[in-house]
């Protein structure tokens, strides 16, 4: 848990551009972090590179690869990931990096709020 007594250097929030996961035998497994983690108003300039590691048997086709990454992302890639060879792990098993950006549907996803939109509401009384 974050302390109360925290308070960050940035006021706006940390900002970043790759997310490293380097854990091949489970990180895609938590590629639904970045679903719906990114508050529009808050978030300026491109979305992060994300470099997952994973394994792919011989039976795998890298298409099934970035269907894996898709399904557990929550939404489609942009464009097409780079997808490059790490290291041969043993017979029939390779490690891989899938390098892609978070797309915008996917970042935002559930965040209803348009930049600026906080602002223009906080000066309106509830209704009751």
């Amino acid at each position: 848990p974050i302390p109360a007594t925290f308070t960050p250097v940035i006021p706006e929030g940390v900002m970043f551009q790759h997310a490293v996961m380097n854990l091949p035998a489970s990180a895609v497994e938590f590629l639904d972090a970045f679903n719906g983690a990114f508050h529009p108003p808050t978030w300026k300039g491109r979305l992060p590179l994300v470099h997952v590691y994973t394994f792919k048997t011989a039976a795998e086709s890298e298409q099934d690869i970035i269907k894996k990454v898709e399904h557990y992302l929550g939404g489609p890639l942009d464009s097409t990931p780079v997808i490059h060879l790490v290291r041969d792990v043993s017979p029939g098993k390779v490690m891989l990096c899938v390098t892609f950006r978070v797309p915008e549907a996917v970042a935002f996803n559930g965040r209803t709020e348009q930049a600026g939109a906080d602002e223009g509401n906080a000066s309106k009384k509830p209704r009751l």
